[in-house]
């Protein structure tokens, strides 16, 4: 059956800011199938092995999109659990590169679904794994792309690997206030 639209859940902010939106979690989960039919998973699989893609993949909750043949949907998931975007992107099997020709594959659950009266939010991508880490005092490196943020952790297993989603994404005071107290190293 074809997706439901979802109202967005929202939880209120003080003063005249709009009102957080949130997207449904089982959107994610639904979303965390099919990997075989994925570009980026299909590249990364030739990188680092299936059994560490799968690993990846479920840990930073990277999930596979209807468009463009399986684009790779990442979720942007607070440290709370609340699921506050998905950014689909469409990537090549055999480079790991973006597709941005004939035109830049990039769009947003949100967008895409048509969920009326969305209020963005968008958060670290990698965020919800903050609340896992039992060790405060780690330091978080911060990358742009999200792709990075999975090929470091891959290749760099000890750091805490967290990206802001480029150049419109997060990276802002209000954002980078869930790192007081962490030292964070800047890529």
């Amino acid at each position: 059956p074809p997706p439901r639209p979802a109202k967005p859940i929202a939880k209120p902010l003080s003063g005249s800011a709009p009102q957080t939106s949130y997207l449904p979690s089982d959107w994610v989960s639904q979303s965390m199938q099919k990997f075989g039919v994925n570009p980026l998973y299909r590249y990364l699989t030739k990188v680092a092995g299936k059994e560490k893609t799968d690993r990846l993949f479920n840990l930073y909750k990277v999930g596979t999109s209807k468009m463009w043949n399986g684009a790779t949907v990442f979720w942007q998931i607070d440290i709370n659990g609340n699921v506050r975007a998905g950014k689909i992107m469409g990537y090549d099997a055999k480079t790991g590169h973006r597709i941005k020709h004939p035109f830049n594959q990039v769009n947003w659950v949100h967008s895409v679904k048509r969920v009326p009266d969305f209020h963005m939010k968008q958060c670290l991508f990698g965020e919800h794994l903050l609340s896992e880490t039992s060790i405060p005092a780690s330091t978080v490196a911060i990358v742009e792309s999200e792709k990075t943020a999975l090929i470091a952790a891959h290749f760099m297993p000890d750091g805490l690997w967290r990206a802001t989603g480029g150049k419109n994404g997060c990276f802002n005071e209000k954002a980078v206030r869930i790192l007081a107290h962490r030292d964070v190293v800047l890529m």
